[in-house]
């Protein structure tokens, strides 16, 4: 219903544009003079009289109004169990420091390949060091609740923060392929919090490989292709 109105509008600027082309200022230089001539006819002052008695249109648009719906608040997770504290480790590991060589570019152990280790805490082409992402250390504990994996890095990012993607495989039935992987991406909580955090699985038992712990020439599995627990896949929001 708003379309004739806008169409008159329309109209009526460019006829004032049309009614006022005569009041635009025409200056031309001459010997260290502007010469500035202004002219104003009856017509066009009876336009402007007229056009400031318009209201203004305001139309809403459909990316704005689309803006307003993606301003939702979320919805807000109920937990019914929340995890404690780790308590008595049960399983520890240590893992290289590569920050006393990261001067140099490179580490001087842990990069063994055909054991599918690897210790790579640099940037990809320019090899800075990424003391967010070497992990010193890793500790497993767990209650009646749940199993909990505590990694330990060199330091935080040199910008401050955690910003890498932390992961642990678990591997239920013992066989080498792993069967899980939880991954937190970018944790930012000093508490307990599912932000960043899900649960992939192996249901056709195809991570490995055909030589499971060993590279292999060429892999055509799809790895991880189940996600069983995320931000958008609550089924258990206490699961991880």
């Amino acid at each position: 219903m708003k379309k004739p109105l806008v169409v008159f509008l329309s109209l009526s600027m460019v006829l004032l544009l049309i009614l006022t082309g005569c009041n635009l200022p025409i200056t031309a230089e001459g010997d260290g003079e502007d010469i500035t001539e202004t002219i104003t006819t009856e017509a066009e002052e009876e336009t402007e009289v007229e056009e400031t008695t318009e209201e203004p249109v305001v139309e809403v648009t459909e990316e704005e109004t689309a803006t307003e719906e993606e301003t939702e608040a979320p919805t807000e997770v109920t937990h019914n169990i929340t995890p404690g504290e780790p308590g008595w480790v049960s399983k520890y590991f240590f893992d290289t420091d590569a920050s006393k060589t990261a001067g140099g570019g490179y580490v001087n152990q842990g990069d063994d390949f055909v054991a599918n280790l690897f210790e790579r805490p640099f940037t990809e082409s320019e090899m800075v060091y990424r003391p967010d992402i070497d992990i010193n250390k890793t500790e497993i504990s767990s209650d009646s609740n749940f199993y909990y994996v505590t990694i330990y890095l060199n330091s935080t990012h040199p910008e401050g923060g955690l910003q890498g993607m932390y992961g642990v495989e678990i591997d239920t039935d013992r066989d080498g392929r792993g069967d899980l992987l939880v991954i937190a991406d970018h944790p930012t909580s000093t508490s307990w919090d599912i932000m960043g955090v899900s649960v992939h699985k192996d249901p056709n038992g195809d991570v490995g490989g055909a030589s499971i712990m060993r590279p292999d020439a060429s892999y055509g599995g799809d790895g991880y292709e189940q996600v069983v627990f995320s931000n958008e896949v609550l089924d258990d929001p206490d699961a991880a």
